[in-house]
């Protein structure tokens, strides 16, 4: 790419798309590249050019299978688990809240992706 770098690319898509899953190709690979790239921009593989045809359909499959089970549990009953999460929580004081907070953990790693 001229115009900019992949990750930045890659950035930009996570920005617009965050449901996408993203797999970064390059032929330059370096570690701080590879840091960047996930960090920033929450790929799901980094691949290095070139690459193995096998290799890059099980990754592509994968990528689906991620992108169809965030699907599955965006869409799933919110009010039914949300009922049954805080059915739990009554029967012990010390754990109140404790379904909602990993609720919000869940869905902040969720759109890391």
């Amino acid at each position: 790419m001229t115009e900019m770098k992949g990750v930045d690319l890659l950035s930009q898509i996570k920005e617009l798309s965050p449901d996408i899953v993203r797999i970064m190709m390059t032929g330059y690979a370096d570690l701080a590249t590879a840091i960047d790239a996930i960090n920033r921009c929450g790929i799901f593989k980094f691949i290095v050019k070139p690459w193995n045809n096998e290799d890059l359909i099980s990754i592509v499959k994968e990528a689906l299978q991620r992108h169809n089970l965030v699907r599955s549990i965006r869409k799933s009953d919110e009010p039914t688990l949300l009922s049954l999460a805080q059915a739990v929580e009554l029967k012990d004081r010390y754990t109140r809240g404790h379904c909602d907070r990993v609720a919000g953990y869940a869905v902040d790693i969720a759109n890391s992706f």
